[in-house]
């Protein structure tokens, strides 16, 4: 399983605000279709970022961003250069599909683009998933 990791509050955002794209300067179309971790950072995003989620859906995030290490796992579908989303900011809008919070946060470190979630952590991780998606119990 490969990861993403993201400055808080983004990760809050997708798991508990609707936050439906993620917005990269990169594509990465062999993810579409793929589940990938996601990692939230210990860094924190400017202080806009909690008034611009608030703005868009009515949530405010945490006041420290919320939990890190891998807090969820979504399904890429698609690679978007313009959407209707309010979440949508650009230049290359990551089209967020299933997702869902794990039961708890797997501590881990993260890194830059996307990286491979070592093979105790992901055990882990499908542990404290809920429901396993189709795209993990293929995998297993």
């Amino acid at each position: 399983m490969r990861a993403l990791t993201l400055w808080r509050p983004w990760p809050f955002a997708i798991f508990h605000a609707g936050k439906d794209v993620e917005n990269r300067g990169w594509a990465a179309p062999t993810v579409i279709g793929e589940a990938v971790a996601i990692h939230a950072g210990k860094k924190l995003d400017a202080p806009a970022a909690w008034d611009f989620i608030e703005r868009v859906c009515g949530v405010r995030p945490p006041a420290d961003g919320g939990p890190t290490g891998i807090i969820g796992v979504v399904r890429f579908d698609g690679m978007l250069l313009e959407s209707a989303s309010p979440w949508f900011t650009g230049p290359i809008g990551w089209l967020i599909g299933w997702k869902q919070a794990l039961s708890e946060p797997v501590a881990c470190p993260g890194t830059h683009k996307l990286w491979t979630v070592p093979r105790d952590v992901e055990r882990l991780v499908r542990r404290r998933l809920a429901v396993m998606p189709p795209v993990l119990q293929e995998a297993r």
